[in-house]
């Protein structure tokens, strides 16, 4: 113990010593330079021709001044900061010594011809005689930029390394911005990236002939790819902004069209934080992989319809639900319950949302449980209830019927029965695209609950609403959280097929079209949420990998796995007999589906309930069959 004692005060003592070494260096560097700079001024005020007495004045102040300004310089802490480092907060520095010194200086040319300094008094003591103010302020001036200017030459020969370039790959940084600015010092200060920038774009091209770090910008986006060819570019450093999602995109696909490879830097702030480096992975926000402008999810007053009320949302762990629950939060009910099946996702939403109140509630329940459920709503009187709870994986309900059965059609059905019992004012079941044309068993199961709903909707006074849309991202269980983990794993990034196709929303997006659909609508209307256009999940894989800062095909790969049990090539969100309408709301259609038969849609949803309690899955799939015609079990997955 003795001896790792000895060696560590030995080790610290000997760090001590080498940074008292430097610091001695500085001060001995800087003495010399601010000696020389006094010197100078002297010799420029008097055309390098000093008289004798002034030449007796210099010898006699060189040493208070010089020592006054280091004194000054190791009090405002310049030697405690790091030349490689140095930077305008160097500078403020070594103005402020300089200027007290000059302050310092004035004061004893003023009180020198206020005493008039008696003649031959300077002979003896030549300190007396007023410092000319002229060498005072050259003194001021240049001593500000000697000092400085050594630090800065110091940053300089850093941010150029010698030799640190030589081989590395030519890249051209699109953005003349500070995250483009950020990227060229650091591209140059790390050397070990190999990546040296020869040029910049200016995304509107006003800033051309101008430079940033030495380096010149070239043209704007329309000159792409002019000045790939021309600058022999071998890689395109995306620097813009993150919020601009469309033109980081268009850049990407026009530097792929030429061949050459293209990579989305961090941001700045991601940067300085030190949560990425050039060479990581960048953080990508789930919206930017859309590639379009998200849609506005703010709430309008149309949302009155919960404010006041108690709210009841099942699912309330998952992501639909959570969202819901979170957006709701903001609109004043009277009370909230979240009602879920996972401790850990209810754990984890109260800890998002904060303590529970008496106004919110959170509730460890089975949907499928009649007597909770039945307590729950007697209880505490709900006036709204979202209904988000849903078994919602496709390939695990292609071998688990029953249970897509009991969760997705049967509860339902029961929570529709005790809205409709206990006086609940709406009712808006979460649906999905995959009800349409139904290829799977969770699709089938909730286009069935649908049909539930608007028979719900003709018997009772309750207003009864399902709302259908496409894939969530970033929800559990989506491509977007796999990508993720898979990229972060070096790949391969697996697509089930090349020409799959998705809608997609994000999950703030959906959930607020969700809100403002069960203000406009009708009881028994089915609403359809416009998520734009078809999205292939190879393009989203693509964009993922290159807003994530790294090259599909070189840097991770790209695998087809095939189709899995119960999907399909391209999702849809209206058949063929549906018809759309507009509503006052941008961005959710109405459509009010097929009357079914009321005491069919009774005896089947019976026959499913005692099929599904003794596990037969077979007689389950027949029913469903015969419910929903348009139901196909494919051989072949892919021909669909």
């Amino acid at each position: 113990m003795g001896a790792d004692n000895t060696g560590r005060l030995w080790l610290v003592s000997t760090i001590m010593w080498q940074r008292r070494t430097r610091q001695f260096g500085l001060l001995l560097i800087d003495a010399l330079i601010l000696a020389a700079v006094l010197a100078v001024a002297y010799e420029l005020i008097f055309d390098f021709d000093v008289p004798a007495r002034y030449m007796s004045q210099f010898r006699a102040v060189l040493l208070p001044i010089v020592a006054l300004e280091l004194l000054l310089l190791w009090v405002f802490g310049l030697y405690r900061r790091m030349m490689r480092y140095a930077g305008t907060g160097d500078i403020v520095l070594i103005t402020g010594a300089m200027t007290i010194t000059l302050m310092v200086g004035l004061l004893h040319f003023q009180l020198m011809r206020a005493m008039g300094h008696v003649a031959g008094s300077t002979e003896f003591a030549p300190w007396l005689w007023p410092i000319p103010r002229s060498v005072l302020a050259i003194n001021w001036l240049a001593g500000i930029g000697a000092v400085g200017g050594v630090r800065l030459v110091r940053r300089l020969g850093q941010a150029w390394p010698a030799g640190g370039m030589a081989g590395a790959r030519r890249a051209l940084v699109v953005g003349a911005t500070d995250v483009g600015d950020f990227a060229v010092r650091m591209l140059r200060r790390n050397p070990s990236v190999g990546l040296r920038p020869v040029a910049i774009l200016d995304e509107s091209g006003a800033l051309v002939g101008r430079t940033i770090q030495g380096l010149p910008i070239v043209g704007g986006l329309g000159d792409l790819g002019a000045v790939l060819s021309d600058w022999q570019i071998d890689e395109v450093l995306v620097a813009l902004p993150a919020e601009q999602t469309a033109v980081i995109n268009r850049v990407v696909e026009e530097v792929r069209r030429h061949g050459v490879a293209v990579r989305v830097l961090p941001g700045e702030n991601e940067l300085i934080a030190g949560r990425r480096t050039l060479g990581s992975l960048r953080q990508v926000d789930v919206a930017e992989v859309l590639g379009r402008e998200p849609v506005d999810t703010r709430l309008e007053e149309s949302m009155n319809y919960v404010r006041g009320e108690t709210v009841l949302i099942t699912g309330a762990g998952g992501s639909i639900g959570s969202e819901l629950c979170r957006q709701i939060a903001d609109l004043g009910p009277a009370k909230m319950l979240m009602v879920g099946r996972g401790e850990n996702s209810l754990f984890e939403l109260g800890l998002r949302l904060g303590p529970e109140s008496e106004s919110r509630r959170i509730l460890v329940a089975d949907i499928r449980d009649e007597p909770k459920m039945e307590r729950l709503f007697a209880e505490h009187r709900p006036g709204v209830v979202f209904h988000a709870a849903a078994h919602k994986h496709v390939p695990l309900m292609e071998s688990a019927p029953d249970e897509a059965v009991k969760n997705n059609i049967l509860a339902t059905d029961l929570l529709a029965r005790l809205a409709d019992a206990h006086g609940v004012k709406r009712f808006v079941l979460i649906s999905s695209d995959k009800a349409v044309r139904p290829t799977s068993v969770m699709g089938v199961s909730k286009r069935v609950a649908e049909q539930v709903i608007t028979d719900w909707a003709r018997r009772s006074p309750v207003r009864f609403v399902a709302v259908r849309f496409g894939n969530v991202l970033g929800s559990r269980g989506s491509v977007v959280p796999l990508f993720r983990r898979q990229i972060e794993h070096g790949g391969p990034v697996t697509v089930t097929h090349p020409e799959a196709e998705r809608y997609f929303m994000t999950v703030e997006e959906a959930v607020s079209l969700v809100l403002r659909a069960g203000a406009v609508g009708e009881s028994g209307q089915l609403c359809v949420l416009d998520m734009g256009d078809l999205v292939r999940i190879e393009d989203l894989a693509r964009n993922l990998i290159t807003l994530s800062g790294l090259e599909p095909g070189r840097d991770i790969e790209i695998r087809h796995t095939g189709l899995r049990p119960g999907e399909k090539i391209k999702e849809e969100y209206l058949s063929a007999q549906e018809g759309l309408q507009k509503t006052s709301v941008g961005k959710v259609l109405i459509t009010r589906p097929d009357e079914t038969d009321s005491e069919a849609l009774r005896a089947d949803i019976e026959a499913l309930r005692r099929a599904a309690e003794r596990g037969e899955i077979d007689e389950i799939l027949r029913l469903l069959s015969s419910r929903v015609p348009e139901y196909r079990r494919p051989k072949d997955p892919e021909s669909i």
